[in-house]
């Protein structure tokens, strides 16, 4: 399966056709950063002859997985998806499957970041720094989760918000009728590392890594480091996807 695409992404119809085209027993994850992790798992299943397919985001693993009956590899496959808001809410019973595989954190950028234990490489004033920022940067997230806000309005960069004041009251002012979410931006803070959008957590880490370090440590070097040598929550992902793919493949 090619795993490397130029132009528009494909559709879900057409990623059921390449899927029906193959034998491999294959392992479905949202995008090429995800396969900075996971190619390491398909070299740890060489034994199987895993493929390990990005097919361009969560919305379309999600999509995948609700058309898994036209997919003629049903027994031979599995999905990794980020957890996303569904963190805070649960994740829908229509999603609880064992062939569906979601992150521990807000996304697989999140348990990296954990089981890498990023923070460790920050000096003393660094991360005392970052934690100021994180939460700063918090005050607007609880206020965007709070609001269900998706898309490009919830990718906004800590940037927008620690540098420019005069955004962050404008991003953080309260409607005539709400309330500031007290409880979500404290369960927030207190598990920041889970809770927080896993890009944000990155941007706000990479704010500290700058000025006189002889090392660079950005986040694609980070995510090869856990896929290299996984913590608990990344080798948790792998030794699931491994399991039961072996297990459908035998029968």
């Amino acid at each position: 399966m090619a795993r490397h695409k130029t132009g528009a992404e494909p559709t879900v119809d057409e990623l059921i056709a390449t899927l029906n085209h193959s034998n491999l027993p294959t392992l479905i994850i949202e995008g090429k950063d995800d396969l900075i992790i996971f190619r390491r798992l398909e070299e740890r299943c060489k034994n199987l002859t895993l493929s390990v397919l990005p097919v361009g985001g969560r919305k379309q693993v999600l999509a995948l997985f609700e058309r898994l009956p036209e997919i003629r590899l049903a027994q031979a496959i599995a999905f990794v998806a980020d957890l996303d808001l569904w963190v805070f809410s649960g994740v829908p019973i229509q999603y609880l499957s064992d062939k569906l595989f979601f992150t521990d954190g807000y996304s697989i950028e999140n348990d990296a970041f954990r089981d890498v234990d990023c923070e460790r490489l920050l000096m003393p004033r660094e991360k005392e720094i970052f934690l100021d920022e994180m939460k700063s940067f918090a005050e607007w997230y609880a206020l965007a989760v709070s609001r269900s806000v998706v898309g490009e309005l919830f990718d906004i960069h800590p940037n927008r918000i620690l540098n420019y004041p005069s955004e962050k009251v404008r991003m953080t002012t309260l409607n005539p009728s709400e309330r500031y979410p007290r409880e979500l931006y404290e369960k927030i803070v207190a598990d920041y590392k889970k809770y927080l959008r896993g890009k944000s957590l990155f941007e706000l880490f990479q704010r500290q890594m700058h000025g006189t370090r002889a090392a660079r440590h950005n986040r694609k070097a980070l995510l090869e480091m856990a896929g290299v040598n996984p913590g608990p929550l990344i080798r948790s992902l792998f030794d699931r996807a491994q399991v039961l793919l072996a297990a459908q493949t035998e029968t």
